[in-house]
């Protein structure tokens, strides 16, 4: 393929639409005759890190990621890969060097809570702050999938009520769903009732 005709928009929706299915090898496929060295657009090169990322490949990611951020240093996309990046590689100092300069450009993005909980999850914070920031970010925004590890973080450092009112909560909101049916799933094991007590329940 010829780097002087790449079409960017069409190029990114292309690789984002297998990422977000998460076929990451075939979104790899897209990229194999790109010489990456040549491309400067910020945002394919983000594209390219997050589907080297998918794959296990941190070194590649690293590579583009680094010079996507060097092209815009403020971009909140690339800060938020990179501080991803090394947290899956275990380099904290690395991750919260980036997150701070996430934080920095976007103090408002729903993300920083996110980031701050995988985070501090790996490094192994305690419980209480691994709550506390889901119970932010909850303030923030109701997301099924937090919602639902903020229920898993309530019953692991046994606070029984505020775990199953949290799985009321996601039945309530979402209605259905995988994160319903593991809230449900989650709040019968809590309750010791069975799984097809308390779904009946919840629907009446």
């Amino acid at each position: 393929m010829d780097n002087n005709k790449i079409d960017e928009a069409e190029l990114t929706k292309n690789i984002k639409t297998l990422v977000i299915k998460g076929r990451y090898e075939d979104a790899l496929r897209e990229l194999e005759d790109i010489d990456l060295r040549k491309i400067r657009q910020p945002s394919i090169l983000c594209l390219a890190g997050e589907v080297y990322m998918g794959l296990g490949k941190y070194d590649q990611a690293e590579r583009v990621l680094l010079r996507a951020y060097e092209r815009q240093p403020g971009t909140r996309r690339t800060l938020d890969l990179l501080t991803t990046l090394y947290i899956d590689k275990g380099e904290y100092a690395e991750a919260e060097y980036y997150y701070k300069e996430f934080i920095g450009i976007a103090s408002k993005d729903l993300h920083r809570y996110i980031l701050r909980y995988r985070l501090d999850k790996a490094k192994g914070e305690r419980l209480s702050v691994l709550i506390d920031t889901l119970e932010k970010l909850k303030d923030y925004e109701y997301i099924e999938e937090w919602a639902y590890e903020l229920a898993s973080l309530y019953d692991k450092s046994g606070e029984t009520q505020k775990c199953i009112r949290e799985c009321d909560e996601i039945v309530l909101w979402f209605g259905h769903g995988e994160y319903v049916d593991k809230a449900i799933e989650l709040k019968s094991r809590v309750t010791g009732e069975s799984f097809a007590d308390v779904a009946a329940r919840e629907a009446s």
